[in-house]
């Protein structure tokens, strides 16, 4: 027997069969929301979802909708062959290629997590056929295929983004949209540290290091650099850890320090402590190590005066007083 929420959705969807087509799918969308709100588990949400793709497969809410069932699936209950399984089954029944397309890619990320690489490289020949790729489309088979370890694909995919990432390109994705130049410039240096650093990648692991280091500094001459000298990207403890594999350990070390100290991925400190070992021979000292480098790494801020919400000026350095100070910013609600 259905669950409650999932039985007031079916119940909706067969009183709305009178209404028009994409009135009616708009209405058992709206439906469906509202059951998954009241849903009182992740599976539930996922029944109601899954009822609605099953009525409505090829719609303009098919993509986004069968994202969300993998979602729940893949992440929420840690089932990804399920949501795959659920992917593969809906994808004949979406009429429209371009919706059967966008479905498709959400197979990448799945076939990846299970380390299904020959299915994957399949996949994405067949994502290749018909048109070009954007530079989404691209680099998104390029980083599954690196998750799931088929460097060739990757660096096939890397190469293919590559002429996105000028602002010849960006420009022209971004038609009509209002864009400064300093937002311009930020984007295709992103772009460009984004597939500087995946082809360094995949050229480290297809086992050549001298172009692996050449992309990486490339990816360092565009990255935008954060006030403590960690990247903005993977291209830290990337380089790193080719340095490293390649027994340029003082290279390793200085490279992996402001990653490992500043940056977001935990891996760096785990790589920076072995780059320590392979120097001195043990871990003794490592913490010592680590004060010294933040103390080297470390910068004074830049003075800056900002207002407050009456409009008065205040200058940080007027507020510290050489005394330890508490920033909070927030937007105002």
């Amino acid at each position: 027997m259905p669950k409650p929420t999932l039985f007031v959705f079916l119940t909706t969807v067969l009183v709305l069969s009178s209404c028009g087509g994409a009135e009616k799918v708009e209405r058992a969308y709206e439906a469906a929301t509202k059951a998954a709100e009241k849903a009182a588990t992740s599976q539930e949400k996922v029944a109601v979802w899954q009822a609605f793709l099953a009525r409505y497969p090829n719609s303009k809410r098919t993509v986004e909708v069968a994202r969300t069932v993998v979602e729940y699936l893949a992440e929420e209950l840690d089932r990804p062959e399920e949501a795959d399984r659920f992917l593969v089954a809906l994808l004949p029944r979406i009429s429209n290629s371009e919706r059967r397309r966008d479905v498709a890619f959400q197979r990448l990320p799945l076939l990846a997590r299970r380390q299904r690489g020959e299915e994957l490289r399949q996949l994405a020949d067949e994502l290749s056929l018909g048109r070009a790729l954007t530079f989404a489309e691209a680099v998104t088979i390029a980083d599954a295929a690196r998750r799931a370890g088929v460097w060739e694909v990757a660096l096939q995919h890397y190469r293919q983004a590559l002429p996105f990432a000028t602002a010849k390109a960006y420009r022209a994705e971004q038609a009509g949209a209002p864009l400064s130049e300093d937002r311009l410039e930020r984007a295709v240096r992103r772009r460009q540290a984004k597939v500087f650093t995946g082809l360094g990648w995949a050229e480290q692991n297809l086992g050549h290091t001298d172009r692996a280091l050449r992309w990486f500094a490339q990816a360092r001459s565009c990255d935008l650099l954060r006030f403590l000298g960690n990247t903005d990207s993977e291209l830290g403890l990337l380089e790193g850890k080719t340095l490293l594999a390649a027994g340029k350990i003082d290279r390793a070390l200085a490279v992996l320090a402001p990653e490992a100290l500043f940056g977001d991925d935990p891996e760096a400190l785990q790589v920076l402590r072995q780059a320590y070992v392979a120097k001195y021979g043990t871990e003794e000292g490592f913490e010592a190590f680590l004060a010294r480098e933040r103390e080297r790494l470390a910068r004074p801020a830049p003075d800056f005066t900002l207002p407050d919400y009456a409009g008065k000026e205040h200058t940080f350095s007027a507020l510290s007083a050489g005394r330890v100070t508490l920033l909070a910013f927030w937007f105002p609600t």
